[in-house]
């Protein structure tokens, strides 16, 4: 594992301890909302969120429609934003 994909996944982590409230290994629609609240919020455009906003989102990271973002999910998230 490379030094980046070790960074990634302790941001995840973390992520997963503040936000998985139900200890289920993934984030359900919920769990994710309030992960982007906090995030966007603290770039000063949580409050702007919209619900279709938040569902469009949500499509981004639940590549395989289960409706929870998994572990493996947010990693592809990550290194997309990473990457552009």
């Amino acid at each position: 594992m490379s030094a980046e994909e070790q960074a990634i996944q302790g941001v995840i982590d973390n992520i997963w301890d503040t936000y998985d409230v139900d200890k289920s290994g993934a984030l359900d629609k919920g769990e994710t909302k309030k992960f982007i609240q906090d995030t966007l919020g603290n770039l000063g455009s949580g409050d702007e969120f919209s619900d279709d906003a938040f569902d469009e989102v949500f499509q981004t990271f639940d590549k395989d429609n289960s409706g929870t973002v998994e572990k493996n999910e947010m990693v592809q998230f990550i290194k997309q934003l990473l990457s552009s």
